[in-house]
């Protein structure tokens, strides 16, 4: 804890020097707030005969409008289409390896299920919500759910509480998927890749105009198939195989007199053997260890043969599919004053059987089947008045969850049967408002931002085997955001922020008394402060963003083990309060224009200042899902090989991350920690080949092969056992990608 004060208070020193220091650089570009992503800023060395320094001016919609990236007050990592396919981001755990504070980790043993943690933020065991939704599209995803790696225009990571314009469960902050609209001009791609395990992955898109600049269509489909890579001994067969779809066709349509609507409609599934779970580790005088002599000698013969061979008493298999459909309406009044409509439709199913304790001994495994639907609808105000001096936003938000079909699970316990089938129905209302106003009459390039968010959430959840009345609960809550924003110079910013967050509180259905079976929600509100800078120094042009944060976590929503009346139950509670802080450090430095260098670092200190349990104090546990450290370095060398735009181009990555609990409760469950791994990518591509829109790339991820943990069931504490799922191993291929 003394190390991280003294490295907020480095930060702090030094933030004076920085916007000193950035403040007295002459300006590389002008600003560029070009309404598509992958825009440029070239410098002004061009007028004077050198080569032009490239700059990407990636455009965010982190405040629900399009603005650019370095002029939003708030941390946010973009990742562009180009970066997604140069780093190989081809899922959504991919995705943290290429993002500071951002952690993913797996679901339920299934590796096409996920829970986002930022900031000390994510998702308790049990039925809590998590603490980072994911948006695609504007729409709110189901959280089981993710969108496929197809065709995107970009990722955004907005870190920190969001809960004025994007609403509850963002305590931690949002991720949202933005696909490809269309366009006017008639293009496409055809991408095939081939690696080892076998895989085939063949991706294309292709955008029509029908009625230029009226009416445009754009599909885009991917199949994604590859071997698995972990034999499971019992059967003889491998595990963790690819066996993926995805399709998405939309509609852009821009009839004179103001009035445009985008339809989008996204559809994915997989039909795979699931993940992977192994027994790592088991308590000697634990219930497991009883029930079964022999487990000891096991867990040592199988953590001797590595995570890649196992011997499981159970065939998993997974098999699910997904449908997003979106439809967003825009009718400009005047060019001062607009309404949006976002209508969503979403539906979920899944079947799923997975072996949690991932031995030959029967401990914990079940079926399960998940059918949900989600119905949302958000209608938006936007305007400016005032001669543009204010920026106003709001609007009203309307969320429906239900089954779409039966919702149920076979629990095997020791063999023993534990049947379930639930029955959930939700729904969230919530208005906003946002606005901006420019104080440049006090000092030129100055903002002050200032929103609201009222929520008003009704959970129900009914037991359909028990015949119960179901539980019912309503939860309402404010939230708040305040910042002030100051352009020094066209390419200096720097800014200073307030938030208020919540996460919607819920049920503990198996408890046997009445006083435990609802949760209250959680809060946290955050004081962040930024500067984003585009610099030069000499001939050598590059981007800096650094963010310090805390923020204060109260009514913290943690999953835990009681007693009641003799009997251990499994609860969800209000149970702690503490503190989240940080830095957040994201530079990209262009020398010349055939190397580009980047890299990012963020350390979060999250601590409890209260956390009583019924196994203790737990006060010294680590935040789960929360690494201290992560470190990302990548280096790109790009040699030109013509005048027609053909190149050759070597990039290497290195990701760097500190260890991190899979379990809240880990100051007595040492087995749940996951520790630090490093991984290294690799990447050559020849572009443009022969001047044509050819590309062929080799590529490599984990080069090194590292073994490294993804996710766990820690249940050493309860069950006596540990059982972990690791990540992909070494990959390596080759891609063709044709453009037209």
């Amino acid at each position: 804890m003394q190390g991280s004060k003294s490295l907020m208070r480095l930060g702090v020193s030094a933030l004076p020097l920085v916007l000193i220091c950035m403040a007295a650089s002459p300006a590389v570009a002008e600003e560029n707030t070009q309404a598509r992503a992958g825009a440029s800023e070239k410098s002004s060395d061009s007028a004077r005969g050198k080569a032009a320094i490239v700059l990407e001016d990636i455009v965010v919609t982190a405040r629900r409008r399009a603005e650019s990236l370095q002029t939003v007050p708030l941390s946010v990592t973009a990742i562009s289409a180009e970066t997604l396919v140069a780093e190989g981001v081809k899922n959504i755990i991919d995705l943290q390896f290429h993002t500071p504070e951002l952690t993913v980790v797996g679901g339920g043993g299934n590796r096409n299920q996920v829970t986002y943690a930022m900031r000390g933020q994510t998702q308790a065991y049990g039925g809590a919500l998590p603490g980072v939704a994911s948006y695609f599209a504007d729409m709110p995803i189901i959280n089981q759910a993710s969108p496929p790696f197809l065709d995107l225009q970009n990722v955004q990571v907005l870190k920190g509480p969001q809960g004025t314009l994007f609403g509850r469960n963002t305590t931690g902050g949002a991720v949202l998927f933005a696909p490809q609209r269309p366009t006017s001009e008639l293009d496409g791609y055809l991408m095939l890749k081939a690696g080892n395990y076998n895989l085939r992955h063949a991706e294309g898109a292709v955008n029509i105009p029908i009625v230029p600049d009226v009416l445009a269509v754009r599909f885009a489909g991917q199949r994604i198939k590859r071997d698995g890579y972990t034999l499971n001994l019992t059967t003889g067969k491998h595990r963790d195989n690819v066996n993926s779809y995805a399709y998405r066709g939309s509609v852009l349509f821009t009839p004179s007199g103001g009035f445009s609507d985008y339809l989008v409609v996204d559809g994915s599934g997989a039909d795979d053997s699931g993940g992977t779970f192994m027994m790592n580790a088991v308590r000697p005088n634990s219930i497991v260890a009883l029930v079964y002599p022999d487990i000891v000698q096991y867990v040592q013969t199988q953590n001797a043969r590595g995570p890649r061979i196992i011997e499981s008493d159970v065939t998993t298999s997974n098999r699910q599919h997904q449908l997003i459909v979106v439809n967003t309406a825009t009718y400009e009044f005047t060019p001062n004053f607009s309404i949006k409509d976002i209508f969503g439709y979403q539906r979920f199913s899944q079947k799923l059987v997975t072996d949690q304790d991932g031995s030959p001994f029967n401990i914990l495994w079940f079926p399960l089947q998940v059918h949900t639907k989600l119905i949302t609808n958000e209608i938006q105000a936007l305007g400016t008045a005032l001669d543009g001096k204010l920026n106003i936003i709001a609007g009203f938000y309307y969320e429906k969850s239900s089954p779409s079909g039966s919702n149920s699970s076979q629990a095997r316990v020791f063999g023993g049967p534990f049947p379930s089938s639930a029955s959930r129905h939700e729904t969230s209302k919530a208005i906003y408002g946002q606005a901006t106003y420019d104080l440049g009459d006090l000092l030129s390039g100055l903002k002050l931002t200032a929103g609201g968010r009222y929520t008003w959430d009704y959970r129900q959840y009914a037991d359909l085997l028990a015949g119960t009345p179901p539980l019912t609960a309503r939860f309402t809550a404010p939230t708040y955001n305040f910042s002030l924003d100051y352009r020094i110079n066209p390419n200096l910013f720097v800014y200073a922020a307030t938030r208020r967050g919540y996460k919607s509180g819920g049920f503990n259905p198996t408890s046997p008394v009445p006083e435990l079976a609802k949760f209250q929600p959680e809060y946290i509100t955050d004081y962040e402060v930024g500067v984003k800078a585009d610099w030069r120094i000499a001939d050598v042009a590059g981007r800096t963003n650094l963010t310090l944060y805390t923020g204060n976590y109260t009514d913290v929503q943690k999953s835990q083990t009681v007693s009641v009346n003799g009997e251990l139950v499994g609860a969800t509670l209000n149970a702690a309060k503490g503190t989240v802080r940080g830095v957040d450090f994201e530079t990209t430095v262009n020398p010349t224009t055939w190397l580009n260098l980047s890299a990012f670092y963020s350390y979060t200190d999250a601590f409890y200042k209260k956390f009583p349990s019924s196994e203790g104090n737990a006060v010294d546990s680590e935040f789960s899902n929360t690494p201290k450290t992560k470190i990302g370095l990548t280096g790109e060398i790009k040699v030109p090989l013509s005048d027609e735009d053909s190149a050759v181009s070597f990039r290497a990555s290195y990701y760097h991350q500190s260890h991190q609990y899979l379990w809240d409760l880990n100051f007595n469950n040492p087995e749940s920690r996951a520790p630090g791994y490093d991984l290294v990518n690799l990447r050559a591509e020849w572009s443009r080949i022969g001047g044509k829109p050819l590309s062929l790339a080799l590529f490599g991820s984990n080069i090194l092969n590292a073994k490294y943990v993804q996710q766990g069931n820690p249940l050493a504490t309860v069950l006596g056992f540990n059982s972990v799922a690791y990540g992909d191993p070494r990959m390596y291929g080759a891609e063709l990608r044709f453009e037209f």
